[in-house]
């Protein structure tokens, strides 16, 4: 800090570089900045969502079966859909698909179905 002014009303003000911008705007700007890339990161992380979905395996039909059911991990997510699969009645060809949101992006990573004759099918998709 420079001490400007006279005796009796000192004047403090901040040193300025050669454009003018102070030190301690600088520092806040660059606490905000980082703040943000944080925030940003954490975001994406907790966005990231395990979910199983089951839907009609015909050919004529695609229509979903429930609601998403939300899983805690990819291998939980796994799991419920073959719990889902091989509990079902084998003559609904059932097929069911552990994925993974992440923002708006949508990505099958497992899939098991039953076909015609009621036979168990999985597939794990990269």
């Amino acid at each position: 800090m420079i001490h400007t002014g006279t005796r009796h009303s000192p004047i403090l003000r901040e040193r300025r570089d050669s454009c003018g911008v102070s030190a301690r705007f600088v520092r806040h700007s660059v606490q905000i900045f980082r703040t943000i890339q944080i925030f940003r990161i954490i975001q994406n992380i907790s966005t990231m969502q395990y979910f199983v979905r089951a839907m009609e395996n015909h050919k004529e039909s695609d229509r979903v079966f429930g609601r998403e059911l939300p899983c805690s991990g990819l291998d939980m997510a796994k799991a419920e859909a073959k719990r889902i699969v091989l509990t079902s009645d084998p003559a609904m060809k059932l097929q069911a698909d552990a994925c993974i949101r992440n923002g708006r992006q949508v990505r099958t990573k497992y899939r098991c179905w039953r076909n015609e004759r009621g036979e168990f099918f999985e597939s794990v998709l990269v």
